[in-house]
């Protein structure tokens, strides 16, 4: 509007503060993204990270940008290059997933800019950490007087439980190491079991304590053997600290706590537990058995962020002897204003220093789940985890390495080499996400289940796509909603500045036809709206468009998406469009009239939405709401074409299939003087029909409150008679008939 100022991403030579209006806005934008992502289902793997170097990367700005800019640049790095590592089925690594109550919690964390050093500087988050303290210790039933500091993450918790071991060690052989160093201290000897993690390792040799390491043999689950132990702990020089497992990183094993916590006490030793994810176990009634003897040791580490799903970053240090503990990490400086009769300093509890506060978000996730709702979450990924190991176990040739303890699944599935390729297939199809490994010198898989969305029914997509990826010959291509064709050169840049006639439509004749050895087309149009939608619903399963639109945890989805596909197609065919489909019944496209040729009447538009809301039930209003949105984005200043609405290929289809249809819709397209324009719901479809000769015209368009977009594509009816394709498709003028 004339007279109004221009807002441009550099407005302004320095960032400055907004007016509240924009402050409002940045925050609502997250806030509608943050409901979708935690809502919605998505595919595990990172959709597009070649994508990322663009979006993030370049020269710093000379000047700011506004603040909405800002984040909807990252939310769409964040959709191309984030990781869903906490949908119900990420088994890779042993990684949980944010509750919402979390994530509500760490955002006030944020606002609050709390700097958690001192009681005095964060009255909130140092007594907020007393109580998590208090809560934590009673729940995983560790000693009275048991102190918890809380760190990064559970690397830095073994640092400062290891730290409070060298401590009490040296210190009984009178060796005061804060003040004296390592340099000539007395021996001190570590065993660790053959699985120890390497965070463990890493803690040790940052403590200098590298040398001293000896390994303990393991049984056959990984477990630490107490006969080896005890052999080594007679034969140790000086004193011993030992490192045992709860939960280990391959198996979910736990050492037999209880063997090794008295082999250790008869030595004068002090036994750390690592319990990455493990000692959250000792919550459940139902599966503390295997952590028997757990309240022995002397300190524990844990990770808030794996089993209990806090957000990143909640590591747990905890110790029974608070005085070693205090000596290790605790500090004092003249400029410090401790306040120990007023509470604790947190900072004397942990390595770092300066942190946001971690304990609001702790104390957020322990006070909504309670003592009941930890218990749950455990017993449900647990079943969830022996429900993974029968369906695949079951499975010929796919092997289950190790009992299923707690909530880790470990397979061999074949040889090395084909384990590794069922990998590769699982992950890059989406349907989960798994890391491989190695156990006892070959190649595994691991599946740890961790998040608050998994439960023995979400766990089924997964064992679907692992007994695919077994059975499928080598080599076979993945499965994908449209790429499953051979590239066509891409086209040169549409002109527009040719007049081009009315746009007459004409509903193509059946055609299986073979030009020269190069093109083979065939078109089938057809009035079978409930194959095709059986099509597009199967090869629309893991769409990231499909997904905000009926989300993956919708009881029945397949029924709703089904539903949509019906009415959708349905419309379109009785609106004048068309629909085809392979002979083999494992492809379809279907195109439909321009919004100008065939514009859409209220009545008609009325009719089609108490189809949608009869067909999706629940996902009702988000089927609207993208119908709508394609609506308002459609263009006005098109030449003459077609909309091609749908196009998809039957998950295990031949390579080829969509090629051949394709190929039908060019001649069809060329003969009739059309363009095409559609919607690319993902990147890979977008790929594909650049590869055909179309080219985005417009800016992507951004699903509300999420970073999901759609892509415009229009190919000019002057490209489509170029295209190199087209002399191949001409060679019979007389196609045969079918």
């Amino acid at each position: 509007m004339r007279g109004q100022p221009v807002v441009t991403a550099h407005a302004h030579a320095t960032p400055r503060n907004p007016p509240d209006q924009e402050h409002r806005g940045v925050l609502a934008e997250v806030a509608g993204y943050a409901h979708s992502f935690l809502t919605g289902d998505r595919p595990v793997r990172a959709r597009h990270p070649d994508r990322l170097a663009d979006l993030l990367g370049g020269p710093l700005p000379d000047t700011g940008h506004p603040e909405l800019a800002t984040v909807r640049r990252l939310i769409r790095a964040g959709e191309a290059g984030a990781l869903a590592s906490g949908a119900a089925r990420s088994f890779g690594y042993a990684v949980g997933g944010a509750l919402p109550v979390g994530v509500a919690a760490d955002w006030l964390t944020s606002v609050w800019d709390q700097c958690d050093v001192f009681h005095d500087l964060s009255p909130l988050s140092a007594v907020a950490e007393e109580v998590c303290e208090r809560w934590l210790v009673d729940l995983l039933g560790l000693p009275a007087g048991t102190v918890m500091g809380l760190t990064s993450g559970c690397t830095t918790a073994n640092l400062v439980c290891l730290a409070a071991a060298r401590e009490h060690q040296l210190h009984r052989a009178g060796w005061a190491v804060n003040e004296r160093g390592m340099t000539a201290a007395p021996a001190l000897t570590v065993l660790v079991g053959k699985e120890t993690h390497i965070s463990v390792l890493r803690c040790l040799r940052l403590l200098g304590l590298g040398g001293a390491i000896r390994h303990v043999e393991a049984d056959d689950e990984g477990r630490m053997e107490p006969r080896h132990l005890r052999e080594l702990a007679a034969a140790a020089p000086g004193g011993l600290i030992v490192c045992g497992q709860v939960g280990s990183t391959n198996c979910g094993s736990v050492d037999p706590l209880r063997e090794i916590a008295d082999i250790t006490h008869e030595h004068g030793g002090w036994l750390h537990l690592d319990g990455a994810f493990g000692l959250w176990a000792a919550a459940s009634p139902r599966h503390r058995a295997p952590l028997d003897g757990v309240e022995r040791a002397d300190s524990w580490s844990c990770d808030g962020h794996k089993w209990l799903n806090t957000p990143y970053d909640s590591g747990l240090a905890f110790c029974a002897r608070p005085e070693p503990f205090h000596q290790a990490v605790g500090i004092q400086a003249d400029y410090i204003h401790s306040t120990e009769r007023t509470g604790r300093d947190p900072m004397n509890y942990r390595v770092e220093m300066s942190q946001r506060a971690r304990s609001l978000t702790l104390w957020a996730v322990l006070h909504h789940l309670g003592r009941q709702g930890i218990a749950d979450l455990v017993d449900r990924n647990c079943a969830a985890a022996r429900h993974l190991a029968r369906r695949l176990g079951a499975e010929p040739g796919i092997d289950l390495l190790v009992p299923v303890r707690l909530n880790q699944v470990l397979l061999r599935i074949g040889d090395d080499t084909h384990t590794r390729r069922v990998v590769e297939r699982v992950n890059s199809e989406g349907a989960c996400w798994v890391t491989p490994t190695q156990w006892k010198g070959r190649g595994a898989v691991r599946l740890s289940v961790c998040s608050w969305r998994t439960d023995e029914a979400a766990t089924e997509p997964a064992v679907a796509a692992f007994l695919a990826a077994h059975r499928a010959r080598p080599g076979a291509a993945p499965a994908d909603p449209l790429f499953r064709t051979d590239p066509v050169p891409h086209m040169p840049a549409p002109r527009w500045d040719r007049p081009l006639g009315t746009n007459h439509i004409h509903r193509p004749p059946r055609h299986r036809a073979t030009a020269g050895d190069a093109v083979t087309y065939e078109m089938e149009p057809t009035d079978d709206v409930d194959e095709v939608a059986d099509i597009l619903t199967a090869a629309f399963h893991e769409d990231p468009v499909i997904g905000w639109m009926v989300p993956h945890t919708l009881p029945g989805r397949d029924r709703y998406v089904r539903g949509f596909m019906h009415a959708w197609v349905g419309f379109m065919v009785g609106h004048g469009g068309t629909a085809l489909m392979s002979p083999g019944r494992d492809a379809a496209l279907v195109w439909e009239p321009s919004a100008r040729d065939a514009p859409v009447t209220d009545a008609e538009h009325r009719a089609f939405e108490a189809a949608i809301t009869e067909a999706t039930g629940p996902a009702a209003e988000r089927c609207r709401q993208l119908v709508d949105l394609l609506d308002s984005h459609y263009p006005t200043d098109l030449p003459p074409h077609v909309h091609g609405a749908l196009a998809a290929v039957r998950p295990g289809a031949a390579p080829g299939a969509f090629l051949r249809l394709a190929a039908g819709m060019l001649l069809h397209l060329y003969r009739n003087r059309l363009g095409v324009y559609c919607e690319a719901s993902s990147d890979s479809s977008a790929a594909l029909w650049q590869r055909f000769g179309s080219l985005p015209i417009r800016p992507p368009i951004l699903l509300p409150g999420t970073g999901i977009e759609l892509t415009p594509l229009f190919m000019h009816p002057d490209d489509i008679a170029r295209h190199p394709a087209l002399p191949m498709l001409l060679g019979e003028e007389a196609p045969q008939t079918a």
